[in-house]
């Protein structure tokens, strides 16, 4: 049987993918069937042939590191599902698109299976991702989830929280790590949404940090957690000195001070624990830039 004739999965019992030599055999089958007709096939993306393709990318765009990293979270993590886009090979044999997921699966040094498409005209590569890149909400929303940007929002929130890191950066859930996490906590974040959505306060600092809190305190101490709430969103029987009281009062600053969502967290957490220690305060509890320990 020849390459070209091979049915869908069997492509690695005819060539060995992972040999520089025998993965080039099988691309130039490939580009040489693509000169006749144009056709699209179930492969194996391996490290070795992610080399190769790159090697023929030569004026291609610039690459996109967080994406990579995404990417390669997702295949180290056997996340990775196959989705139908495809890995573009020119008629000229030039990588038109896949160059993200050829450097992820390399960094990953694991294969992954993708289609292939041969055949079309290097100048179609300007035809590519045109469309709105689909976010994390989208995802949550396809999949019948509800609040959709705000659940996708806390979700992330709280695995930066779980991940020790408060301000992001170049280290952040991938949209399917985010997704995942929804789903797995989905009763704790749609309660949160539920409860402290409406609220001035929240109003003040936003959704995203006050509803992450509600989480992690109330994961900490459901019995104290829904007290320290019920005051923070009523303001009710609040004496003077109260951390509570304070922190209502300067979140109406937040705005305006640029306040990130981690430290609003943050800020949160440390009310929470000047409140369970029974502190009068004169002004707001200070950032550190950290995670606080929670007092029991």
């Amino acid at each position: 049987m020849s390459a070209l004739s091979t049915p869908r999965h069997d492509y690695t019992t005819i060539f060995d993918l992972d040999d520089p030599t025998e993965a080039k055999l099988w691309l130039n089958g490939k580009l040489d069937h693509g000169k006749r007709k144009r056709f699209a096939e179930v492969g194996l993306l391996t490290p070795t042939l992610a080399k190769i393709l790159l090697e023929r990318n030569p004026d291609n765009r610039n690459i996109r590191p967080r994406r990579i990293a995404e990417i390669t979270n997702d295949i180290l993590a056997d996340r990775y599902e196959m989705n139908g886009e495809s890995v573009i090979i020119s008629i000229e044999g030039l990588l038109n698109d896949g160059q993200n997921r050829c450097h992820a699966v390399i960094n990953a040094d694991k294969p992954i299976e993708t289609f292939f498409a041969f055949g079309v005209t290097r100048d179609s590569r300007t035809t590519i991702d045109q469309g709105t890149a689909r976010s994390g909400a989208d995802f949550l929303k396809m999949d019948g989830g509800s609040n959709c940007k705000a659940a996708n929002s806390i979700a992330r929130a709280l695995w930066f929280y779980e991940h020790d890191i408060i301000h992001e950066g170049s280290i952040a859930p991938t949209r399917t790590e985010a997704v995942r996490y929804y789903w797995d906590h989905r009763a704790e974040i749609d309660a949160a949404i539920s409860v402290t959505a409406n609220s001035a306060f929240t109003k003040d600092v936003a959704l995203t940090p006050v509803a992450a809190a509600y989480v992690i305190l109330m994961r900490h101490n459901k019995k104290e957690a829904e007290k320290f709430f019920s005051a923070l969103l009523t303001g009710a029987d609040l004496k003077v000195g109260s951390p509570i009281l304070i922190l209502i009062h300067g979140a109406k600053t937040f705005t305006k001070k640029r306040v990130r969502s981690g430290e609003k967290i943050e800020l949160i957490m440390r009310t929470y624990n000047s409140w369970r220690s029974g502190e009068s305060r004169k002004q707001i509890c200070r950032s550190y830039g950290e995670y606080p320990k929670l007092v029991k």
